[in-house]
């Protein structure tokens, strides 16, 4: 009788050793499950939302601005009055007229032209003093700041008059500035590149062929980190400007909602640009080639238009992305 006795209790150790390690290890299932739900719970969902073609966006900024041609014709007007009056006319010490015949006689009439308008390219937005510079950084801020107000109220189907978006458009200056000091602290990278390219580019430190693609590979990666960096960050212009909005709690909105499409938004945001110059070539070209009086004049109210147009194209992709 004691024999089967052991069996039995043997069979019971088993039973219950085998029990017990199930059970432990179903602790420690149990203690890594919320783990795993955790993980899951914080990452982001990508985002379904098939966001328009940069040309189609570039064509609805532009029917949103024909729409309201008088606001944003306003708003572009009263931004060259306060240039005229605050930064002081026109900027650049030269003569289009000048500049062609002398251009003209070496280069050629089309050569010439395309010079002149290259160098009207590189002065935008320079000022002949510090002052002026300052007065225009200023100017840009607050027609910048109309703008905002004016295409947030027209999008949501109000009216807006000229005025009123001077006025009521202006109480988030000071979280802008501060929201525009952050982003102008990641510019550093690129400023490092431009840095490292005067020095060992220019500078003539760089000699064999290798080194030469090292250092503009380390060049172009810094460039490209500004870009990645400033991309991150930049729609938090906009979403500063909403009522009660802290400047950090935007910049950490911006970065979220451009996440997993950092790379798209960076094709589209560098398609403006190069839409602008290209159309600012066709009306330009010609009147270099036969009206060169008018020129710098003309040239001014288009850039000035660039920023009007620039924030309502930005801003469309910005609520394409919400």
């Amino acid at each position: 009788m004691p024999k089967p006795a052991k069996k039995t209790g043997k069979k019971l150790t088993k039973k219950l050793s085998g029990i017990s390690s199930r059970a432990a290890s179903g602790k420690r299932l149990g203690r890594l499950r919320p783990i795993k739900l955790r993980r899951r719970k914080s990452n982001q969902p990508r985002p379904t939302k098939k966001l328009t073609g940069s040309f189609r966006l570039f064509i609805d900024s532009a029917s949103l601005v024909r729409q309201h041609w008088k606001l944003f014709g306003g708003i572009t007007l009263v931004y060259f009055v306060l240039t005229m009056v605050l930064v002081g006319g026109l900027s650049g010490e030269y003569s289009i007229s000048e500049l062609k015949k002398t251009f003209a006689e070496e280069f050629g009439r089309l050569s010439a032209s395309l010079a002149l308008f290259g160098l009207l390219v590189s002065t935008t937005g320079s000022s002949a003093s510090e002052s002026g510079a300052v007065y225009q950084t200023l100017v840009i801020l607050l027609v910048s700041l109309a703008t905002i107000w004016a295409l947030r109220q027209v999008l949501a189907g109000e009216k807006v008059r000229i005025r009123d978006a001077f006025y009521k458009g202006m109480y988030p200056l000071v979280p802008l500035v501060l929201v525009l000091l952050f982003i102008c602290l990641l510019f550093i990278p690129a400023l490092i590149g431009g840095f490292v390219f005067n020095i060992v580019i220019t500078g003539g430190l760089a000699v064999t062929t290798l080194e030469y693609i090292l250092w503009m590979g380390l060049v172009i990666l810094l460039l490209s980190w500004t870009l990645y960096l400033v991309v991150t960050r930049i729609f938090a212009i906009y979403i500063v400007t909403l009522p009660d909005m802290q400047p950090m709690a935007a910049i950490k909105a911006a970065r979220k909602l451009v996440r997993f499409r950092r790379w798209l938004i960076i094709r589209k945001l560098l398609f403006l640009p190069f839409a602008l110059v290209v159309i600012a070539a066709v009306i330009i070209l010609p009147l270099i080639m036969f009206a060169p009086v008018v020129v710098q004049w003309v040239f001014v109210l288009l850039s000035m238009f660039a920023l009007v147009f620039a924030h309502a194209y930005a801003y469309s992709l910005y609520k394409e992305l919400l």
